[in-house]
């Protein structure tokens, strides 16, 4: 469980603030940045725990890996943003099998498939960045 956009994203220091102030909770966001220059700003500003990018709204899947991949360099833990259409879905599998060594959190409690689809993928990206990286 974690607490997911606080504050406006915009408002590093008042995010900053809540996070150190949140305890054992983890802070999320990040859902509607748009490059890797916003998220290297929240990462740094010590704002998240979790990172939120969304392939569709934050420059396609090379800006969303970048972002990753620097999360990853800091500690911080990536649970994609899926939101919109099947294209956009599709869009964050291909995302998700090309960094599948990320920590991240791939479904929500509310995502319909949590049931299979968490383990099914997670083997599916080994094996598909295993053979096709």
């Amino acid at each position: 469980m974690f607490l997911e956009e606080p504050c406006r994203t915009d408002e590093l220091d008042v995010y900053a603030r809540v996070r150190e102030e949140s305890g054992s909770t983890p802070i999320a966001g990040g859902e509607n940045g748009c490059s890797i220059f916003e998220y290297k700003q929240l990462i740094d500003k010590g704002c998240l725990d979790i990172i939120q990018p969304d392939v569709t709204h934050a420059g396609g899947i090379g800006e969303v890996k970048k972002a990753a991949e620097y999360a990853a360099l800091n500690g911080i833990t990536v649970a994609p943003h899926v939101f919109r259409s099947g294209a956009s879905f599709a869009a964050h599998l291909h995302l998700l099998s090309a960094i599948f060594a990320i920590p991240m959190q791939i479904c929500s409690s509310s995502c319909c498939c949590q049931s299979s689809f968490s383990a099914e993928h997670a083997e599916f990206s080994a094996a598909y960045s295993l053979l096709f990286r």
